[in-house]
């Protein structure tokens, strides 16, 4: 029950965050990446941003092993980044993996400095429509 109402605050944020709809919109929207000394870092963006990155080898994925452990990966300005992390079947995590692989529009993660993805943000919203071409 306490992951249902995680969610729920999940989606009550993502609602009250959500960018309004602008129509005819054709804006890239961004993608980025940083780390900090200590390896800690995160990412944030578009799909189609780091599907048209300045380098040829920009991407980004979300994924899970046949163990269960979900990874985070992407490439910005040709460095890698990259965390992963346990999960269970029904967990909070899984909900949030089934949420990004299926997301067209905008995704923010964050790591730990020994590479355990610490937060997962997506979020489907008509302002970022237009850029799931």
């Amino acid at each position: 029950m306490k992951a249902r109402g995680s969610l729920s605050l999940l989606i009550g944020l993502s609602m009250a965050l959500a960018v309004p709809a602008e129509a005819g919109s054709s804006s890239p929207g961004f993608f980025s990446c940083s780390k900090n000394a200590d390896g800690s870092g995160s990412c944030s963006g578009t799909y189609v941003a780091a599907r048209n990155g300045a380098t040829a080898s920009d991407q980004v994925s979300f994924g899970m092993d046949n163990t269960g452990r979900l990874y985070f990966g992407a490439v910005y300005a040709g460095v890698p980044y990259s965390c992963s992390k346990n999960a269970t079947a029904g967990s909070l995590d899984m909900e949030t993996l089934t949420a990004a692989t299926s997301a067209r529009n905008y995704f923010y993660v964050t790591w730990t400095s020994a590479g355990v993805c610490s937060w997962a943000y997506v979020l489907n919203a008509s302002g970022y429509q237009s850029l799931a071409q």
